[in-house]
This record gives C-alpha cells, structure tokens and sequence, in this order.
C-alpha cells in the first residue's frame, strides 16, 4: 500500500515538477539524496524568489551552517527509514 500524503502535497508543482519527482524515485536511494542535498544547497539561491521571510532565511542559513561546520550529524537514511517502518507496523 502507497503512503498516504496531505490533500495539499504537490498542490503547487508543475505537471513537470510531477514527471520529475517520479523519475527522481526511480533513481537509487543513494543518487536521490544526492540530488536532494544539492536542491537543498540550491535553495538559498532562490530565497527572494520564494519569498521567505528574514526570519526563515535565518533559520535555513543556520542550518546548512550546522551540517557544513559538523555541528549537526545526519542520520543515515537507511536507519530513518527502519524507525518510520517500525513505527508503522
């Protein structure tokens, strides 16, 4: 059985932003992060386009700043996936 996501999930995205999040599941999990680490970095490029506010700006500027400095540790995505699985069943 598929997750079940929020009424408003993709509300906003394109027919293309659609065909490429698709795509983009198709891809090993390893090339997917990847690509979302890079869309990620590529967000503080597209802060005024997204009309952010300062405070938002701030927060996302902190965060990328923890991760990059060592700060902050990731959590490998194979154990996220066991414990969303866990508490699933």
């Amino acid at each position: 059985m598929p997750p079940t996501r929020p009424l408003w999930y993709g509300a906003r995205m394109s027919p293309a932003a659609h065909k490429l999040e698709r795509e983009i599941r198709m891809l090993p999990a390893r090339e997917m992060i990847e690509l979302h680490e890079h869309l990620i970095a590529s967000i503080h490029e597209a802060e005024e386009e997204l009309g952010l506010s300062p405070e938002w700006q701030a927060e996302i500027k902190r965060r990328i700043e923890d991760i990059d400095t060592g700060r902050v540790k990731g959590i490998p995505v194979e154990e996220t996936s066991r414990k969303i699985k866990k508490r699933l069943t």
